[in-house]
């Protein structure tokens, strides 16, 4: 009975922890589409110069992914990192603020570095914590509650952002304190979680494959399947906007109300797909859903109409958002350090992100239409599901091997 209680409590201070992470979301979709803006409108600066600001949260991110690797799988570290990057990610926001307004491009890229470097490390320390301290059976459950939460954050940070543009259009130093704001957003949650965080016990859980012993052939399957998905995402993402503008209007707010519908359905219902998850109801769900992806990623292709675009991309956000879960479920579940895996993950996703745009502009310019990186990708896409579907039935394996 006592038992019950303490994992009842438990339960309850790491979906405590879950609702305040929102506060961490607040920037999540508005700053990458701020960025651009900024760099082309107050600073003179080359392509090459414009393209390594809107890369450098990248390189940030996988410096995160390099010290998780290495880090990931100590419980006190991961506590330090997080109450550490919480804060220092707070000091980068007010000099990336002061980096816009006085228009210093060096101390932006710097200050765009380190805050894809601490919120990478935030986001990995959340995936990590929901892998060590709850019980197997509600992983998915708090990992789609999770994206619920950032959901909301994502979408309170750009009605602020948006709001301050809208008011004070000419003048920067009104028009961009929204960063100001995600500043303190960030700080907040870190005070209120500051106290939950000393009173987890972490543990090791029913995992049963480890990184560092066993990096066998499965998980090598598994990384390869990640790779995959990763670059079938990044071949495509830089050029939806554009693709969407040369096909179907060139109205911004136009576009919004495509992407709009899919991505918050899909917050909502993330709790939902990670019950359906714990429940084991995913046998052969890598393969259907990544189909699924794919033939939505095609018939975009095809389509002149709002509506049924903005249904294929709200198919699409589902299809991610389940397959999202459903990886990190995995991971948190059956590789024993599941932090450092985390780790690997987010090194593999930005290595992707930097050659994926990269290898669009290649087949864009090579078959001269846009429309060719959504082919490539639905290929790509389609191909993942397959990598995927053989990574879990080794991984199957293996824990059954194990566990006899």
């Amino acid at each position: 009975m006592n038992k019950t209680i303490e994992r009842c409590d438990l339960s309850r201070q790491i979906f405590n922890i879950i609702t305040n992470s929102k506060w961490h979301s607040l920037e999540l979709f508005f700053l990458p589409f701020l960025m651009p803006i900024i760099g082309y409108k107050y600073f003179s600066i080359d392509e090459y110069e414009f393209a390594f600001l809107i890369t450098s949260p990248i390189y940030g991110v996988l410096l995160s992914s390099i010290c998780f690797i290495l880090f990931g799988g100590d419980s006190k570290k991961i506590k330090r990192i997080y109450s550490l990057s919480t804060i220092s990610v707070s000091l980068s926001y007010i000099l990336m603020y002061i980096a816009i307004i006085y228009s210093n491009y060096t101390l932006l890229v710097v200050t765009s570095f380190l805050v894809g470097f601490f919120k990478s490390n935030i986001g990995k320390s959340l995936s990590s914590i929901i892998a060590y301290v709850l019980d197997d059976e509600r992983k998915g459950e708090a990992l789609g509650y999770r994206n619920r939460q950032s959901g909301i954050g994502a979408f309170i940070g750009p009605a602020i952002g948006f709001f301050l543009l809208s008011c004070y259009p000419y003048e920067k130093q009104y028009a961009y304190s929204s960063i100001l704001i995600f500043s303190l957003s960030n700080l907040f949650a870190g005070a209120l979680n500051y106290r939950i965080y000393n009173l987890l016990i972490f543990k090791k859980g029913k995992s049963v494959i480890s990184l560092k012993s066993e990096f066998n052939f499965a998980l090598t399957l598994l990384l390869i399947a990640l790779f995959i998905e990763g670059l079938a995402i990044a071949l495509l993402a830089p050029y939806i906007q554009p693709f969407l503008i040369s096909r179907i209007t060139r109205h911004e707010y136009l576009l919004a109300l495509i992407y709009l519908p899919g991505g918050v359905v899909a917050a909502v219902l993330a709790p939902k797909f990670g019950k359906f998850i714990d429940e084991g109801k995913f046998k052969n769900a890598f393969l259907w859903v990544s189909f699924i992806g794919a033939i939505t990623t095609f018939l975009i292709t095809m389509s002149d109409d709002l509506i049924t675009l903005s249904l294929l991309f709200f198919i699409d956000s589902l299809a991610i958002t389940f397959l999202a879960l459903l990886i990190d479920k995995i991971i948190s579940t059956t590789i024993q350090n599941s932090g450092s895996f985390f780790g690997v993950k987010g090194l593999i996703i930005g290595g992707t992100s930097i050659l994926g745009p990269f290898l669009g502009a290649a087949i864009w310019k090579s078959y001269g239409d846009l429309v060719y990186p959504f082919y490539f990708s639905a290929v790509v896409e389609a191909i993942s599901g397959v990598a995927f579907f053989i990574a879990l039935f080794f991984l199957a394996k293996d824990i059954k091997r194990k566990k006899q």
